[in-house]
Order: C-alpha cells, then sequence, then structure tokens
C-alpha cells in the first residue's frame, strides 16, 4: 500500500476541514488539481487494517511517528481546498457507526445526451451521491465520449469550468472507492478505461500538449505515470476485495486494464493478473460466453502466459455446448484469436468453435474483422478446419464488395488461407479485384503489401492488374518504398519471381533503394 493511500485513510484534521493532494501535474491555474482526501479517524483506521496482520504489526506507534515520513508539500493550506469548491460542506470524517449513512439519490443519467449535461448532474449532487451513482456517471461519460476530433460537442472543448468539475468527479471516486461493490467498482473501472483508449485513439499514445477534450485531459495529464496514478488505489482496492468479485466483475477486470496496458505490480513477483487468475480458477464454473472472451483476450493482449487459465476456460467452453451457443461473432472471434497469440493450444476448442460457426444459418452477422480473425486464428494455430474455412471464403465471394474490410482484413484474409493450404480461386480474385480497385495504396502497410503479395505466390494465383497497381505504389511512392524492410522486399522479389512478374522499373527502384540503409 503506498503511503499517500495510507495517510489519506490515516490522517485525520482536527478541524474536520479537509486537505489537498498535489498530483504530478504541470504547475497554472489549469493544472493545481486537488484530491479531496477526507479520511477516517485513527481508530476506525486501526479497524480496517486489524485484519491485516502484515499492516498491523507495522502500524506506527503514533500519529506524529507516521507524518514524520510524509513531505510536508503533500499538506499545503487546508482552505485551498474550500477556496475552490466554496459550496462544499465538511464532510463527516469519523466513520464511526453512529454515523448517519447517506441518502440514495436518484441520478438520471441515461437521458442525459452530452458529458456536460451528465457532469452538471453529478456536481449538483456530489456531496450525497453513492458508489452507485459515481459508477452510472463513468458509464454515461464513456458511452457519450466524441468518436473523433471533429465530433466534439460545442461548450465542451477546452472548457475550464467543465475540466474542474470532471476533477471533483474523479476525485470523488477515488475516495469512496473502498464502498465500492465489485460490480460498481469493475463497470467504473471499464468505464475509464474507454476513456483512455478514446483518448489514445485520437492522439495516439504519446503525451500532447493540449487536449481537445477535458475528460481526456483529466485521465492522461502532463505526466507519463499519471494515468498509473490515478489506478493505483483503485487496484489495491481490487486486490484487497477480490474474493468478492463474480465472473463478470473478474472478466471486466481484466478487459479494462487490457485496454490500459497495465499490469500493475503487487507485492513480490505477484501481478494484478495473476491475482485475477488465480481467482478466476476458483470461479470458472460461473463463467459465460463473454465472460471467457473478455478474460482470454485480455490476457493475450497483456502477453499474460497462464496455461491453467486458458485450460479451464477453454474446457468451460467445449462442455459446455448452452455456452457456446450463446457466444457472439465478437466473442467467438476473440476467444479463438486469445488462444492463438498466446500460443496456447487445447484440445477440442478450435475443432469446437469451428463446428459452431460452420453451423451458423446466417453469416451476415459476421462482420469483415470477425472473418479475417477466425481465419487469421486457425491458420496461426494450426488447426485445419476445412468447413470453416469454406464458409468464410464463400461468405466474402458474396459481398458485393469489399469496402467494408480494412486493408489489414484483406491482407490477413489471403494469408491465412495460404498459410492453411486452403484453395479458393473465387475469394482470392475478388480480394485482387477489390486492390486493383482502389485509387492509390498509400494507406497499405509494406507489411500488408507484403502478405498479399506471398499469400498470391503460395497459392500460386496470379492476378496482373493487382500486381501492377502494387508494383506501381512502389515506384511512385518513396515513403511507402522506405518502409518496406529487407525481408519485407527479399519475400516481395521472391513472389514475384515465382509467378513471372517482371518489372524492370522495380527492380531498378528497389535496386537504388539497397544502397540506402533499410529500418
Amino acid at each position: 500500500m503506498t503511503l499517500l493511500l495510507f495517510a489519506r485513510r490515516c490522517y485525520r484534521m482536527q478541524s474536520y476541514t479537509t486537505r489537498q493532494f498535489t498530483c504530478r501535474r504541470s504547475p497554472g491555474p489549469a493544472h493545481n488539481r486537488s484530491i479531496d482526501s477526507r479520511v477516517p479517524t485513527m481508530e476506525s483506521s486501526r479497524r480496517f487494517f486489524g485484519k491485516r496482520r502484515d499492516i498491523a504489526d507495522n502500524y506506527p506507534a503514533s500519529m506524529e511517528e507516521m507524518l514524520k515520513e510524509i513531505p510536508d508539500e503533500l499538506f499545503p493550506d487546508p482552505h485551498t481546498f474550500l477556496r475552490m469548491y466554496p459550496k462544499t460542506s465538511p464532510p463527516y470524517l469519523d466513520e464511526s457507526p453512529e454515523s448517519p449513512p447517506k441518502k440514495e439519490v436518484f441520478l438520471d443519467t441515461k437521458n442525459c445526451k452530452s458529458i456536460k449535461e451528465v457532469v452538471t448532474l453529478v456536481i449538483r449532487d456530489m456531496d450525497s451521491l453513492t458508489p452507485a451513482n459515481l459508477a452510472a456517471a463513468w458509464v454515461r461519460i464513456a458511452q457519450l465520449l466524441p468518436k473523433h476530433r471533429g465530433s466534439i460537442p460545442a461548450g465542451e472543448e477546452r472548457n475550464e469550468t467543465l475540466l474542474h468539475h470532471i476533477d471533483r468527479l474523479l476525485y470523488q471516486t477515488i475516495y469512496l472507492s473502498e464502498d465500492f461493490s465489485p460490480k460498481d467498482l469493475s463497470g467504473t473501472i471499464l468505464a475509464m478505461a474507454k476513456i483512455v483508449q478514446n483518448a489514445r485513439r485520437m492522439y495516439g499514445t504519446k503525451q500532447v500538449e493540449v487536449y481537445l477534450h477535458p475528460v481526456h485531459e483529466v485521465f492522461l495529464g502532463d505526466a507519463p505515470d499519471y494515468l498509473r496514478e490515478i489506478m493505483r488505489p483503485f487496484t489495491e482496492t481490487i486486490v484487497y476485495f477480490i474474493q468478492d468479485f463474480d465472473a463478470r466483475c473478474l472478466s471486466n477486470v481484466c478487459y479494462a486494464y487490457a485496454l490500459l496496458g497495465m499490469n500493475p505490480k503487487l507485492d513480490g513477483r505477484n501481478t494484478l493478473f495473476r491475482s485475477v487468475a488465480a481467482e478466476v480458477l476458483k470461479k470458472v464454473n460461473e463463467f459465460n460466453g463473454q465472460d471467457v472472451s473478455n478474460t482470454v483476450w485480455a490476457f493475450a493482449t497483456m502477453k499474460v502466459s497462464d496455461s491453467d487459465l486458458f485450460q479451464s476456460l477453454g474446457d468451460a467452453v467445449v462442455g459446455n455446448d448452452a455456452l457456446l451457443s450463446s457466444m457472439k461473432p465478437q466473442e467467438l472471434s476473440n476467444t479463438v484469436w486469445a488462444f492463438a497469440t498466446s500460443n496456447q493450444s487445447h484440445y477440442g476448442l478450435f475443432a469446437k468453435i469451428g463446428d459452431s460457426i460452420a453451423s451458423q444459418n446466417d453469416m451476415q452477422i459476421f462482420e469483415p474483422r470477425h472473418l479475417s480473425m477466425i481465419a487469421w486464428a486457425f491458420a496461426t494455430a494450426n488447426e485445419s478446419h476445412p468447413s470453416i474455412f469454406k464458409i468464410i471464403g464463400d461468405s466474402i465471394v458474396r459481398y458485393q464488395d469489399l469496402k467494408s474490410f480494412k486493408n489489414e482484413e484483406l491482407a490477413l484474409t489471403v494469408w491465412a488461407f495460404a498459410t492453411s493450404n486452403v484453395h479458393n480461386p473465387k475469394m482470392f480474385k475478388r480480394i485482387g479485384d477489390s486492390i486493383a480497385g482502389y485509387r492509390d495504396l498509400r494507406l497499405f502497410q509494406a507489411q500488408h503489401l507484403t502478405m498479399v503479395v506471398t499469400a498470391f505466390a503460395s497459392a500460386k494465383i496470379s492476378h496482373p492488374r493487382m500486381f501492377k497497381k502494387i508494383i506501381d505504389a512502389i515506384i511512385e511512392n518513396d515513403k511507402l518504398r522506405s518502409s518496406f524492410t529487407n525481408e519485407n522486399i527479399s519475400k516481395v522479389l521472391g513472389a514475384f519471381t515465382a509467378l513471372n512478374v517482371s518489372h524492370p522499373d522495380l527492380f531498378e527502384k528497389i535496386g537504388n533503394a539497397d544502397e540506402q540503409p533499410h529500418k
């Protein structure tokens, strides 16, 4: 447990006001955040820690002894908080049984049409909100996130008041995190992870100086480790109460932290994912299709290898026909992708899922990303299932056009068929026609073009129009050509040679490029 969190729980101000924690943010009015660090009394803290022998044994003999270890700058003028939030009444800090419980407040966030409306509603009743209210607010905020930079509603761009209010909501959530039910806590963390994911899609993974929407700035801040500091109290609460988490809560926690790209270290060599895995094994019979899919996807995404977990969840899918039949296309594709990515073999899992997909009466419910991911997973796992490849190939052929397929999905699909030695000329022709019909190939990555060319060569299928399009793109686009590695160049030249494709200008360009260092 961190010293800051320990101090938050133990330090009691005699005046029953609040103190400010200075976060790792750049100085200045817009970044002078404060955490509502209301803390219980010394006696209630002793009761809280009484169950934990490792902490109780090292409990400070006196408050003065503990405060000596805490830098003075962590406790600035206590009236700063009251000046920032003049309408906030001093809280009851003593969590004794005599303290009156909060009244449940009905917070109708579902009908809010904007993040600003949600936050305004929350701030109005901030002192009376329960953890369930706070969780509902975060879930609704995540649902209302702008899809791209141009879709940010008027009045929410760089709004300092809104930024200030979202800060309050976040710090109130951190303070009350121990009072959240497992359902509300996991739902809140998942909503926060979706907010961060939304920001990364807009700005990338690097720090930026200006965030267009306040909710992004609140979570990402200016420091690389700022998000990790925000999530630390939630992580500690999860670990302490993990035995109370059911299957859905456990899967939501895994999924959320995988979206964040975080696997916090606990004591010793233990990590959050290891701790969750141990609990999953105890409750594997409670998992439904979505829980299984989210959990294995999270472990594969975070590259956490746990054979026992994968085997147990694989057994749950294979041994429960009702669970398998309830799984949606996204859940099926995520599951096989996770097993293939983690190099986890499971006797019967791929065959069972393949049979389930092949028996579908309506393949239109499978989106292009599902088809390509399933084909890639079966090929990567070296699982032979002719029926699944046939139904995927036939589904692609029946598309009126392949504009709904992303470049990567087209490349992965032909690669999977070639790798699995599945012959489907009609599908290859449709994909070749689609790529040849592109106005330009600037959006293709060198890796994907390499996969397409080598797949056609492996399948011994020629498509002169597509090959010409790819060759011209490599010749004319210096940026695309420079992105090819030596390995990619070797594969492309080998594929063209195998298909008797000759283009002197291409060989000349690549020959000149060989004089320059490649990546």
